[in-house]
């Protein structure tokens, strides 16, 4: 039983840090399309951004 729970907490773990992975893909997500919409409306001069 002890190694059961002990299981448990692990595969809680992993499925928390699945799901702040899964939020941050999301926000990554939201950034590309508000800076490519920008870019694409010319907000954004692309030849002043260094890569």
């Amino acid at each position: 039983l002890p190694e059961q729970q002990e299981i448990a907490e692990i595969l809680q773990t992993i499925d928390q840090k699945i799901e702040i992975e899964k939020k941050k893909k999301e926000l990554y997500e939201e950034l590309f399309k508000t800076m490519l919409n920008k870019i694409m409306n010319q907000e954004i001069d692309v030849e002043k951004i260094e890569v």
